[in-house]
């Protein structure tokens, strides 16, 4: 927007350094993929097995993407359903076979895997649920056993000397297959890989957040640029349920133009930034009924102006936060109009309790 109105200048680089072309991108639709044999799961599509096997096989590198660590984001009771729950925060608890642990993402909460079922009380019931890269690593080495393999998330390494270390022998071709979470997105230049397949394309797409799909386009787009950055060409599958999606179509074809500006549409047609602007008021603390209370409290008062719109107060998407009970407005305003005098004027009304905390958050990046 900023340089459609002239305030910054455009600059395009339509043709990638060096001569390399541009990788093709193939839509893997998962919901015609091979029936998974009962009691084993598989994550890799036929398709990008193949191409896995024969990079392997002709010396060359491949990544496989999906951002989500440790094992398994769900660990689940198969007998009665109970799902084990962060008892710190509104989120599942995240199965690390690396460390032989739960682990909360938000929190850093660690737990062992429990024996016997807390609600049923049946033993060795507990089954992950769903792909971390620890999980695709573990297919691939039931693929390739003989294949070098690399797992490139933040906790898989201690410190940053151990980080360089391994970015240093993919380069010299030491790595066979890297299984890398966002933080092998961009930045990267690895001449030997030549082929990217992303696991679950879809998982940035759904949520509140406004910019969901900006994000994954962004974020897809890096990853696919990771490979063919030399002599070859490289090849990426993304794997999807959703392959009609604009953004995964957008992909394909290369139209960053034409995402970009259907994505435009939509946010003037809701009258979202850059059209408007955004603030946000999280309210947290440890007892929910004064932490409601009070927000209920605060949106009586708040001043009624028009243009501006006020949507809450609501339990945030992430309700509870290391034991602190979150609630959340969402401010609208014209896109000119001083949001920081009309808050500050709000605020004035109501004195914040001393048990709870108030975040302002001007421009929201996260809608948690």
């Amino acid at each position: 927007m900023n340089a459609k109105e002239g305030k910054y200048t455009l600059l395009t680089l339509p043709n990638r350094h060096g001569g390399a072309t541009l990788p093709t991108l193939e839509l893997v639709d998962m919901r015609r993929h091979d029936k998974r044999p009962a009691g084993q799961p598989e994550f890799l599509s036929t398709a990008l097995k193949s191409s896995l096997i024969n990079a392997v096989e002709k010396g060359e590198q491949a990544l496989l993407f999906l951002n989500r660590r440790g094992y398994a984001p769900l660990t689940l009771c198969r007998a009665c359903g109970e799902r084990l729950e962060c008892p710190n925060c509104t989120a599942w608890l995240v199965q690390h076979n690396a460390i032989e642990r739960l682990q909360c993402h938000h929190c850093g909460f660690v737990a062992k895997k429990p024996k016997t079922c807390s609600k049923c009380e049946e033993e060795d019931s507990f089954i992950a649920c769903g792909p971390g890269v620890e999980r695709i690593a573990e297919e691939v080495r039931s693929l390739l056993p003989d294949a070098r393999l690399l797992i490139m998330a933040s906790d898989a390494f201690e410190t940053t000397a151990d980080l360089v270390n391994a970015i240093e022998k993919i380069q010299r071709g030491e790595i066979d297959v890297i299984i890398g979470t966002q933080m092998m997105a961009k930045g990267h230049h690895f001449p030997k890989l030549t082929l990217v397949g992303v696991i679950d394309a879809d998982l940035g797409l759904s949520g509140g957040d406004l910019r969901a799909c900006e994000k994954t386009f962004q974020l897809l787009q890096q990853v696919a640029g990771r490979c063919g950055r030399a002599e070859k060409r490289g090849h990426v599958f993304i794997q999807t349920y959703y392959p009609d999606h604009p953004v995964l179509q957008a992909l394909v074809a290369n139209d960053k133009e034409a995402f970009m500006e259907q994505e435009r549409l939509m946010r003037q047609t809701a009258n979202m930034p850059p059209y408007s602007r955004l603030a946000a008021l999280i309210i947290s603390g440890p007892d929910p009924r004064a932490v409601e209370q009070w927000v209920r409290q605060l949106a009586r008062q708040a001043p009624r102006i028009g243009g501006i719109e006020i949507l809450g107060p609501a339990q945030a998407p992430l309700a509870i936060l290391r034991r602190q009970h979150r609630w959340r407005f969402l401010i609208q305003a014209p896109k000119n109009y001083p949001l920081q005098k009309y808050i500050q004027s709000w605020l004035a009304s109501l004195e914040c309790p001393r048990t709870l905390k108030l975040q302002i958050d001007i421009d929201p990046i996260s809608f948690m």
